[in-house]
């Protein structure tokens, strides 16, 4: 039986910098958004095929500076969102999970 996506939120009002909870992502499609504060600060949407000895950022869809929806696409991986703040920023992020 086929696994449900379900949004899984990473970040509440984040407003330093941080890397979200590592996810299995078994491959498929799924959303990656984010809302609130935006004073410079970034969110990627990144990826690991080596059980997260590498990063890699999924691509520029899921590179957010203001507020965002992103599909993206991915075989079997880690992923997890990474957030850099340089202002007063506060940020919710949401992404696909299967559990």
């Amino acid at each position: 039986m086929p696994t449900a996506d379900q949004m899984e939120k990473v970040f509440t009002t984040a407003t330093a910098t941080a890397t979200s909870t590592v996810y299995n992502w078994p491959g498929g499609v799924g959303q990656f958004m984010a809302d609130g504060t935006w004073d410079s600060a970034t969110l990627n949407m990144e990826m690991s095929p080596d059980e997260g000895t590498t990063w890699f950022k999924v691509g520029s869809d899921t590179n957010l500076t203001a507020k965002g929806l992103a599909n993206f696409e991915l075989g079997p991986c880690d992923i997890r969102a990474n957030l850099t703040v340089t202002g007063t920023s506060s940020l919710n992020c949401w992404m696909s999970v299967r559990h």
